[in-house]
Formats: structure tokens, C-alpha cells, sequence
């Protein structure tokens, strides 16, 4: 399965900090990254933009160019690492321990190769991380058409938190209106775990979800997911069938 950006030839991913200002992109076509910079800013807006010497060359798409793309909502409680996850999947080159800002909302776009074979366009909503006091937007529940909901296995109450965020959804959203996956990063700190794999495991179970350990640390184990969730939430809806009745002679129908 494989990753990449929504424009041909590149193995990047457009990434760019978004508000509802945002009408117009141009794109910068580079070897392994393609850039975002949008033409309206307003005060939160910007892109990420590392140094090259290369002139890069412009690409400019309006929004309706990008086609349909599924929402994706990241959540969890703050510093589990949801922006660590996201960057990791797509960039391939977070540096763990490296200091970041808090997130406030961030946007990245990327294609995922489904288990059909198809790519698809998704876009993950980096959410503010949740703690006393700070919950979840109303907004997102409405929109979404999936969620990644993610503790810490060295967190306990990460882990309230995401179960707390799973009811809140199932109030907000028909469970077949959205696909849930569950992230419990930070595996490889197995002497620090709070939280017990074969527990949350049955609890996802009875929730009819799937969950998943993973490790920034081993990009490997953030594909699997990921690409179960583009493939969950495109999969093809099944036609409905109607059995056709049988006569039984004149003026009766077999039910």
C-alpha cells in the first residue's frame, strides 16, 4: 500500500495551516514534496516551507480542482501525539522529542492507495489537544466522515478521554454514516504502559471498532490503519436486492 501526495509524480503531501478564508492554492512541484500556499491569508495562515536551492516550479489549482475528498477528524487528549502521527504517515521525517507548537488546527491533504487498489484523497483535520476544559468543537461531529480518535498507552486517562469521544459520536453520527479507528500511540514504552493492550482491545471490540498500538518510532505500523480507513470509508455501497416472488397458482404469491 502507498501513500502520496494528491498531485502526479510526487511522493510528498500538501500541508497547509487552514481557515475558512481559504479559496485558492498554489503548489510548489518538488522532487519528494509538494508545498501549499494559499492566496487569501488571514492571521493563522501558512505553510510549511523547508529550504531548497532548486527554483521550485507553480501549480496553481483552484479549490474545485481538488475534487471530492473524505473528512477526517483527529482527536484525542493534548501531547499524545496526533501531529507526530500525521507528520510521521505522510512526511516520513519526524524527529521524535522535537519541540512543536500546540495545535490549534491544521490541515493535510493526501492520497491513499486503498486495499482496492484505488487512491483516494483524504483530509485530516489535526484537532487542538483536549484536556480540562477543552473539548471537542461541535462542528466536527457533523461533518466527518471518519474519525481517528488517539491515546497514549502511558496514559490512562488518554484512554478516558477516547472512549468519552466514541460516545460522543455515536450521539452525534448513525454508526454507518462514519468510520472510527483508535490509535493507542507510543507502544515501544512498554515499561511505562498505563493502559492494558488486551483490555482496550476488548473494549473495541464491544464497540465494533478497530484499534491499533502504533510507534511514531515505526512508520510501518501507522499503514495499516490508515489505509483500513480510506478503504472503510469508500468502500462501495451494496445494492439492495429484493427477492422476486413466486406464484403459487392462480391469485396466491409465495412470501
Amino acid at each position: 500500500m502507498v501513500i502520496t501526495p494528491p498531485i502526479a509524480n510526487t511522493t510528498g503531501i500538501a500541508h497547509v495551516r487552514h481557515n475558512q478564508y481559504l479559496e485558492q492554492w498554489y503548489f510548489w512541484k518538488l522532487p519528494n514534496l509538494t508545498l501549499a500556499m494559499p492566496t487569501l491569508t488571514k492571521s493563522r495562515t501558512m505553510a510549511l516551507m523547508p529550504e531548497y536551492s532548486d527554483s521550485p516550479r507553480i501549480f496553481r489549482f483552484q479549490k474545485s480542482v481538488m475534487g471530492k475528498s473524505c473528512k477526517v477528524v483527529v482527536c484525542g487528549m493534548a501531547s499524545v501525539g496526533k501531529t507526530a502521527i500525521l507528520e510521521q504517515l505522510l512526511y516520513g521525517n519526524h524527529i521524535v522529542g522535537s519541540e512543536t507548537n500546540e495545535t490549534l488546527e491544521d490541515i493535510y491533504v493526501g492520497s491513499i492507495e486503498t486495499d482496492r487498489g484505488v487512491r483516494e484523497q483524504v483530509r485530516f483535520y489535526d484537532t487542538r489537544g483536549l484536556r480540562e476544559g477543552v473539548e471537542l468543537p461541535k462542528h466536527y461531529y457533523s461533518f466527518a466522515d471518519g474519525f481517528v480518535l488517539v491515546y497514549s498507552v502511558d496514559s490512562r486517562e488518554s484512554f478516558k478521554r477516547v472512549e468519552a469521544l466514541k460516545k460522543e459520536i455515536d450521539r452525534s453520527r448513525d454508526k454507518k454514516e462514519v468510520t472510527i479507528v483508535i490509535l493507542g500511540n507510543k507502544c515501544e514504552q512498554q515499561e511505562g504502559r498505563r493502559v492494558d493492550h488486551d483490555a482496550v482491545q476488548h473494549w473495541a471490540k464491544s464497540e465494533k471498532v478497530k484499534l491499533w498500538e502504533v510507534s511514531v518510532i515505526e512508520r510501518k505500523t501507522l499503514i495499516e490503519p490508515f489505509v483500513y480507513l480510506a478503504s472503510k470509508m469508500t468502500q462501495p455501497q451494496s445494492k439492495s436486492t429484493f427477492p422476486l416472488s413466486r406464484k403459487k397458482g392462480s391469485g396466491s404469491i409465495d412470501s
